[in-house]
């Protein structure tokens, strides 16, 4: 047991080490301590995602799809940033082939109103906006690390180990 727990104190100080975002960039209205124990990661592994995380209760389920950087409920950190930045690319590049490819086809642009052009317009909107939150915090931005548990945290980095 002791183990677990030690796990379980480390899996939370990581979690906690910094700031959370929602989609729209905006620091999460949650604290984080509240998101650790609501996404109960040790027995949610399916709200933890490629790119962030899903605080959505367990008794809820998710009529978004795939589409979570447009979801008002996700939540990231600055650990992702190099998989957003990744994201974005990739989404420009695919914005790019379709573009082209609707036009071979039809010999006219896509429509800024087509579908499924809107849908990855609001997918590039909520890319951008986190990027440039995670690479300019916000000056006056709380850190949701708070208490013994942030000076345990800021120990533990000063002293180049981990719990």
């Amino acid at each position: 047991m002791y183990y677990a727990q030690t796990l379980d104190t480390t899996a939370k100080a990581d979690l906690l080490r910094y700031q959370k975002l929602t989609a729209t960039g905006e620091p999460a209205t949650m604290p984080a301590e509240d998101l650790y124990d609501l996404m109960a990661l040790d027995a949610r592994t399916d709200r933890v995602l490629p790119n962030g995380w899903c605080p959505l209760p367990p008794a809820q389920t998710c009529s978004k799809g795939n589409a979570c950087l447009t979801c008002d409920l996700f939540v990231t950190d600055r650990r992702y940033l190099d998989v957003h930045q990744q994201e974005l690319k990739g989404l420009e590049q695919l914005i790019d082939r379709r573009h082209d490819a609707h036009r071979q086809r039809t010999g006219a642009p896509m429509s800024e109103s087509h579908v499924w052009l809107s849908l990855r317009r609001r997918e590039h909107g909520a890319l951008v906006s986190l990027i440039d939150a995670l690479e300019h915090p916000s000056p006056d931005a709380q850190p949701l690390v708070t208490g013994a548990v942030s000076v345990r945290v800021e120990q533990d980095r000063a002293a180049g180990t981990t719990r």
